[in-house]
Parts: C-alpha cells; structure tokens; sequence
C-alpha cells in the first residue's frame, strides 16, 4: 500500500522545512509528497527545491490560484498512491503517522475515508492542552455532519479509487475536508481513529470562517446541493 502526501502551500516559508523535515523521513520507496503550490510569493518554492534535491519523492507542481480547497483536490489527478492524506504546510506530523494510516486502511478495507486525531501546538511548536477530537466530538452522521461538520482537513486521509470519482470540486467556495467527508458519511464508508497524528498549530493565521445565521444556512444549502449533485452525476 502506497501514499500520496499532498500538501497545499502559499507563503509558508516560516513553518515548512519543519513539517518537510517530519514527513519525508518516514517514507517508503514507492510513497510520494505532491505539493501544490498556489502562487507564493515567498521563498516558500525555493525551501521546498532545495530540500527536493535529496528527495526524488517530491513533486512540485502549480495549484489551480483559487484558493486551498480548489489546490488540495487539484493534486490528486496528479497522484499515484493507493492511500492520499491532505497536508497543511505548517503543521507537524508525529513519527508514526504514516505507518497507522496504513494500518488502519489495510485493517478495515471497507473504509474509503479516515479521519484521526490531533494535539495542538503553538507557533514555537510548543505542545498545548487538548486535542481535536475533544474539541470537535467526532460523530458519524450525513446530516449531523452537515449541520455541524466534525472533520478536520488535515487529519484526513481517504482511499485515491474514492477521491478520484469526485474531483474537481463543483464550487471553489465548497470546502474540500466537509465535501469529501459528506460523501463518505452519504455512503457510510468513514472511520474516525483516536491517535493524535499530528501537532496542528496555532499561530494567529490560521484560516477560518465567520458566517452570519442566513450565511451559514445558506453554506449548507449549498454544499447540501453540491454533494447530492455530484454523487449523482458519478453513479451515471
């Protein structure tokens, strides 16, 4: 079972050798790192050229300039391992990150879409209390998840045979962690796994959304829309 790494970068210079420096060791021959860059205008691309010297398994190609969602599901037409984890570029992964995704698909080979837990960490990589699970209250569910959406990004990883079917995104406003999410909570082919792989860090730039009551309706609608329409399309 191979991996493909997809991170999706823009202006990380501050963070990413770290995040490189905890991943790429723990490769195999076969797993790969794709980073998809969405126009930096930092050295960001140079950090990752030059670190690319000493490692053939990564490959640097252009995000789609519309955001990182769009940039995430662009990357993985461009893939080649069986098993695609989505990678923030300033988080840091734990030593046994891979190995337990790789377990955990090759032990439950009907899941098609993993989410694990995670720690937290500050600017400085210093850890902090908590962990996301705790804080989000994992649950299963198409419309609790809907509602409210317990799925993080960055601790993600799904099978490329699902991933595939379901790209490119059909809105570059739809949130790729809750639109692929939805789709294996619609087919009940989801898993939550209670290790914290990564540290996710908070440093003050962190994205996030603040929607209005109406907003937020809207949002869901939406993306309620865009999920059903999509799932239709790829089973005709």
């Amino acid at each position: 079972m191979t991996v493909s790494v997809l991170m999706a970068t823009y202006n990380g210079e501050k963070y990413i050798k770290e995040q490189l420096d905890s991943i790429v060791p723990y490769f195999c021959d076969d797993d790969e790192l794709i980073v998809s860059d969405d126009g930096s205008s930092d050295s960001t691309l140079e950090i990752v050229k030059e670190y690319q010297k000493n490692c053939p398994m990564i490959q640097i190609t252009e995000g789609e300039h519309m955001g990182s969602s769009i940039n995430f599901a662009s990357a993985v037409p461009k893939s080649r391992g069986d098993i695609l984890l989505f990678c923030d570029q300033d988080d840091v992964w734990m030593p046994e990150k891979l190995a337990a995704v790789k377990k955990a698909f090759d032990e439950n080979p009907q899941i098609e879409l993993l989410m694990h837990n995670a720690g937290y960490c500050d600017a400085e990589g210093n850890i902090v209390e908590g962990d996301i699970f705790s804080r989000r209250n994992p649950m299963h569910g198409f419309f609790q998840n809907l509602v409210h959406s317990t799925y993080y990004g960055c601790c993600m990883a799904a099978k490329r045979s699902f991933l595939i079917q379901y790209v490119p995104l059909p809105d570059k406003n739809v949130p790729y962690d809750q639109f692929f999410s939805l789709i294996a909570e619609k087919k009940k082919t989801a898993m939550f796994l209670d290790e914290r792989l990564i540290l996710h860090r908070y440093h003050g730039k962190n994205q996030s959304r603040k929607m209005s009551n109406a907003d937020r309706l809207k949002f869901r609608i939406t993306l309620w829309k865009n999920v059903q329409l999509t799932m239709r399309r790829v089973k005709e």
